[in-house]
């Protein structure tokens, strides 16, 4: 992984502290562009913004530096905002399409740094995905529909055979989205200088599509639940509420499509949604984690997202403008009106929620019985270079399993004491085998599940499993216990404690208990028994002391795990099949003892669980022949 030349790395803590370290005095004489303004009143506090926005602009910033440096491969292209700007001085109004649109300052942002940016070495269009995301009505529509009537009109001009395509999930959507298009684009084609030219190029706006007849160029509109992809060679594509879509199928046929296609680029818009394990929402993370690092992998992709930092931020709409840019406009009295009434409204309904969704724009794990929150999974990953120093040098660690035979995933779950800071914590590790059988094939389980199990990053944490019927293979599954055991013991480290599922032994079980390697224990799955180990592990995430892996499995299933609770305690749950939480049902067992490393009560001190059961149930356990020991 290339890092873009000698581009800061910052987070959100060390943030401000950078931009102090920070010299942009001759940026802020060179640029005088809307969007350098703004990226400089953002990073300088003078305007707010969320941290996602900061972090955007100030890689905006910064950039600017570089690409003075000659090695440096992209530049900001000044004729490139003139233009640009001189097409904004025309567009219609959507409200009152005989005026123009009065444009505000983070809407020629985003317009500007979407198309400004070029390439060195031919002059196209650096950004060949933008990712927009705002609160409802703050006009990603509008801006969208800029976007595509500038690469129509102007960008394409000479162009032949040029496809240009508006998405959404459904008809609905796509019929509002295109008509934003088409309506300026009636407008702009009425008056001149473009009369003219809709003449000689025989242009026609219709209800489904827009045609170039001279040249061959068309805007369609397709749905993702309807239409196909496949054969074309979008130069723009808009794609709207992308954060419903489960899952990459119909946007990545998009984009492969546009790989041979000059100057071509998607536009992902969205507002946040209930979901956060879609891909648009890890497709954010990504970028953002890459911005933050300096990192080459995305460089081609732009990250605006308006959001707020917090959902306590919901009792403080004078906040509310890092989620709705457009509070700062002519219509940011009645907006701000109409955003407290909804809030309050909402709250009132128990519906919160909703509002903080759609309004605030923030992701959410926004299940009624959900086990965690969002921000609670997410503030509790840690790099891969700090989770595999804790691993290797953890000295006891814990271990569980959840068994499964076809269309569950089998999960080894690990539990890593470690203490930070005189603080004494928990890293949860997993890894997952990955049966296909009753999906029929492992792209058909990947879209199932909404996981890719293919992909490089999912890899590290699971194995498509070997059988040739896709079944879970259960010599493969103890080869890997086995090794991974002796590989932790020629490296020190002891395995305290392997919890599993005490109902119905199964051949790895089996093989487990009979192999004296293994400090094993079987574990009934009661609430009486692992309400304890839940409860342990829901406080830790509140608290922070629980630490994770950068793992899309294990962060997927903790969003899915739901919890309820009976007479003897609290369980694990999940809403639907797919919804997978085997991952999560491993570390339980692991932490069913690992929860007592630090009082001295773990198997590390050789005081075992088998110690908190009665005279009478440990001689019951003891004397059942399927527990391996008569």
């Amino acid at each position: 992984m290339k890092r873009l030349i000698s581009m800061l790395s910052f987070n959100q803590e060390t943030f401000d502290e950078v931009v102090a370290s920070c010299d942009f005095s001759k940026i802020e004489k060179k640029y005088t562009d809307p969007a350098t303004v703004y990226a400089l009143d953002t990073v300088y506090g003078r305007r707010l913004n969320g941290y996602i926005m900061k972090a955007s602009m100030l890689r905006h910033l910064l950039e600017l530096q570089e690409s003075e440096k000659d090695d440096y491969p992209f530049y900001f292209d000044k004729k490139e905002i003139t233009r640009l700007t001189r097409f904004m001085d025309i567009f219609p109004d959507i409200e009152n399409l005989n005026q123009k649109m009065p444009f505000i300052d983070f809407q020629r942002m985003v317009l500007i740094l979407d198309n400004c940016w070029k390439d060195k070495t031919d002059g196209n269009l650096r950004f060949n995905k933008i990712i927009l995301s705002m609160g409802r009505t703050n006009s990603k529509s509008l801006l969208a529909a800029v976007d595509m009537d500038y690469d129509f009109l102007i960008k394409s001009h000479g162009l032949s055979s040029q496809d240009f395509l508006a998405a959404a999930i459904d008809n609905s959507q796509t019929r509002k989205l295109y008509g934003y298009i088409a309506s300026t684009l009636r407008a702009l084609y009425s008056k001149a200088p473009f009369a003219k030219v809709a003449k000689q190029k025989l242009i026609r706006v219709l209800a489904t599509e827009t045609k170039n007849f001279a040249d061959n160029n068309i805007i369609e509109q397709k749905s993702f639940n309807s239409g196909t992809f496949d054969s074309k060679h979008y130069k723009t594509a808009i794609a709207d509420e992308v954060g419903e879509l489960k899952d990459n199928e119909g946007l990545g046929k998009i984009k492969s499509g546009q790989v041979q296609t000059k100057d071509s680029k998607i536009l992902e818009i969205s507002t946040s949604y209930k979901d956060p394990t879609v891909p648009f929402k890890k497709e954010q993370d990504e970028t953002l984690r890459a911005i933050e690092n300096g990192n080459t992998e995305l460089q081609r992709t732009l990250l605006l997202v308006f959001a707020q930092d917090d959902k306590e931020e919901y009792k403080s709409p004078e906040t509310w403008i890092k989620s709705n840019p457009l509070l700062d406009s002519s219509k940011g009295e009645m907006l701000l009106k109409n955003l407290i009434d909804d809030r309050d409204e909402k709250l009132a309904l128990g519906n919160l929620d909703e509002f903080l969704v759609k309004n605030l724009n923030l992701w959410l794990n926004a299940k009624e019985n959900k086990f965690l929150e969002l921000k609670e999974i997410e503030e509790a990953v840690i790099d891969d270079k700090k989770s595999k120093r804790i691993k290797d040098n953890t000295r006891d660690y814990y271990q569980g399993i959840d068994y499964s035979i076809a269309s569950d995933n089998t999960a080894i779950g690990y539990v890593f004491p470690y203490e930070e800071n005189g603080k004494q914590k928990f890293h949860l590790s997993q890894f997952s085998f990955i049966p296909w059988e009753q999906q029929g094939s492992i792209e058909a389980k990947s879209k199932r599940d909404g996981i890719n199990y293919q992909a490089e990053d999912v890899k590290a944490y699971a194995k498509v499993t070997s059988h040739e019927l896709g079944l879970i293979n259960p010599d493969e599954v103890f080869n890997f216990l086995l090794d991974d055991f002796d590989s932790r013991k020629s490296n020190g480290q002891n395995l305290a404690f392997f919890g599993y599922d005490s109902y119905g032994l199964t051949k790895v079980v089996k093989a487990i208990e009979a192999n004296a390697k293994f400090n094993s224990f079987a574990i009934k799955q009661t609430a009486s028994e692992l309400s304890p180990a839940i409860d342990f592990l829901r406080r830790g995430f509140k608290e922070g002391t629980i630490t994770i892996d950068n793992d899309p499995i294990l962060k997927k299933a903790l969003v899915n795990a739901e919890v309820g609770s009976n007479n003897y305690g609290l369980y694990i749950d999940k809403a639907k099949a797919s919804f997978k939480i085997d991952s999560v049902d491993a570390i339980v067992d692991a932490m069913y003892q690992a929860m007592y490393h630090f009082d001295g009560l773990g198997m590390a001190s050789k005081q075992t669980a088998y110690d908190k059961l009665s005279d009478d149930e440990f001689l019951d356990y003891y004397l059942n022949p399927e527990n391996g020991y008569i």
